[in-house]
């Protein structure tokens, strides 16, 4: 590529509605989904039923129901399983970081690690928001729940460590509280608790209980998005099958 035409390509880039650069990098998709009951995708207004293959836009929001769980998996392999009764809001990256909304419900995520992430001067990777709080991660597992209003969040970590604050910002600054292993921590609209440590497997226990289909996903191998987009096209064949012998 010549130097004129590499200037123009870069112009065009800067240029680019922010919106039409996050179309342009590997979005997110539906890996895989647990349950009896729809998992349904907002889209401008519309509400659409997802299929594992599905790839998400920037400003959609999956909903699960009461019997049901879904698996959003990035690019770089991190994956958010959404439990029963969710709202998750995908958000265009943030400063190159992923980046997720949850609007209320529960969610186990799993934030691939890269060499060295978990040095704390390394950039975050991953930015899960709330109504009362952001938590920046590099390379970790935890728990998120969260019920807009009084109850506000509450943030268990279950490996590394997860990073909370009132802002992307601040959490960026360093101004947080770092949470650890086997740490939790609570934030409402008074404020973000100090971390303390937390019975794993007495909250194990009790979330496996309450979110079943999340650990029945959990148990499974991550797929790419090619892989389950064949197995979809796999299972639909054999379906028509079934229904042309009868």
């Amino acid at each position: 590529m010549t130097t004129v035409s590499a200037s123009v390509a870069f112009i065009v880039l800067s240029l680019m509605p922010f919106h039409q650069a996050f179309a342009q990098t590997p979005a997110p998709y539906i890996e895989s989904i647990a349950g009896t009951e729809e998992v349904d995708v907002d889209r401008n207004g519309a509400a659409t039923q997802a299929v594992e293959g599905d790839e998400l836009q920037e400003k959609d929001r999956v909903k699960t129901g009461a019997d049901n769980s879904v698996r959003i998996t990035y690019p770089d392999g991190s994956a958010v399983i959404m439990g029963s009764s969710t709202v998750l809001e995908v958000e265009a990256p943030d400063g190159g970081a992923s980046s997720a909304q949850l609007i209320s419900g529960t969610i186990q995520a799993v934030v691939a690690k890269q060499k060295g992430a978990q040095n704390s001067g390394s950039p975050h990777k991953f930015f899960i928001k709330t109504d009362s709080a952001v938590m920046g991660v590099r390379g970790t597992e935890f728990v998120v729940e969260n019920s807009p209003g009084t109850e506000g969040t509450s943030l268990h970590t279950l490996d590394g460590t997860v990073d909370v604050g009132k802002d992307v910002q601040s959490v960026r600054n360093g101004q947080g509280s770092a949470v650890t292993k086997n740490q939790m921590i609570e934030a409402n609209g008074k404020g973000i608790s100090q971390p303390r440590a937390f019975d794993r497997r007495a909250f194990m226990q009790r979330f496996r209980k309450t979110h079943p289909r999340v650990a029945a996903i959990a148990a499974r191998r991550i797929h790419t998005r090619i892989e389950v987009q064949k197995r979809r096209h796999w299972r639909e064949r054999r379906r028509k099958n079934r229904e042309h012998r009868h």
